[in-house]
């Protein structure tokens, strides 16, 4: 649950307690050298593009910890974060058309988003955030 645990760490004997605060969601956007959004860093004004995350937060509906929806999950029924995806390009709102567990894959959510018009050209920060937490914002090129 959120708030502040106590964790001890022990090794060699010594042992050490520190506090840590446990969040409800703590996202995180998957990035290539250079710190580019992962997979695809460029794309035009009306484009259609996935990114990923990790740290999403719990998902409705739930499923067991290290599993993945199976190959034949329709769309509809993947698991998806129950705290709100948005994504914003160069400071303007994209459309998050789907963000859900993918098929076949653990531990990450797949984010579908258009680029939004009225973006500027060139490298611009792309921010992701769940539950109204911010991820590691990333560099995504809008193209002419």
């Amino acid at each position: 649950s959120p708030g502040i645990v106590q964790v001890t760490v022990t090794a060699g004997g010594q042992s050490v307690t520190q506090p840590l605060r446990i969040v409800p969601v703590a996202p995180g956007v998957f990035t290539l050298p250079g710190g580019f959004l992962y997979p695809v860093s460029s794309g035009q004004a009306g484009d259609l593009l996935t990114l990923y995350v990790t740290g999403q937060g719990p998902l409705a509906p739930g499923i067991a910890t290290g599993t993945a929806p199976a190959t034949s999950t329709p769309v509809a029924q993947l698991p998806q974060p129950v705290e709100p995806v948005q994504v914003t390009i160069g400071g303007v709102p994209a459309t998050v058309l789907f963000a859900g567990d993918p098929s076949g894959l653990v531990g990450l959510t797949q984010v579908n988003f258009q680029v939004p018009s009225g973006v500027a050209l060139g490298n611009q920060p792309l921010a992701v955030t769940v539950g109204g937490l911010p991820a590691n914002v990333v560099t995504f090129t809008v193209n002419p």
